[in-house]
């Protein structure tokens, strides 16, 4: 009668079980949630930056082309000047376009099967760590019961 007061019911093993599992998925849930808006963070500033570039080109476009343009048509012919320009204004862009991407490299999301990994990882981990538990108090009272004859 005493094993039995000692040892804690099946359902109770098995709510105890379940109440894990489920703290353990929402936990993993709410990990991932907060590494996906980080990452998402991360990409919204480089999303700006590409924005914040475009309007940069566009000015640079304007107003440095045309005062470029005049004076290198007082050096080379029109042409010349104008080719000279674009390449200038190619090299700028590229640069900028390097950082964004490198940027955004950074934001890649983590897969979702590490959460599941990590939640199975854990579940495995509980049931041994139960099975072990359960043959420690098995081996107990036999034990104890050897000792009292």
């Amino acid at each position: 009668m005493s094993q039995e007061t000692e040892r804690p019911a099946i359902s109770e093993l098995i709510a105890r079980a379940i109440n894990g599992a489920i703290a353990l998925v929402k936990a993993e849930i709410e990990a991932y949630k907060a590494t996906v808006k980080r990452k998402v963070v991360d990409s919204a500033v480089a999303i700006g930056l590409f924005a914040v570039v475009g309007i940069l080109a566009l000015l640079i476009v304007v107003f440095l082309f045309v005062a470029a343009y005049q004076a290198l048509t007082l050096v080379f012919p029109g042409w010349l000047a104008a080719l000279i320009i674009v390449a200038a204004l190619a090299v700028l862009a590229s640069i900028v376009v390097m950082i964004a991407v490198r940027l955004l490299k950074r934001t890649s999301v983590p897969p979702v099967s590490e959460p599941v990994k990590n939640v199975k990882d854990g579940i495995t981990e509980g049931i041994r760590t139960a099975r072990e538990s359960d043959d420690e108090t098995t081996a107990e009272p036999a034990s104890e019961g050897i000792s009292k004859s």
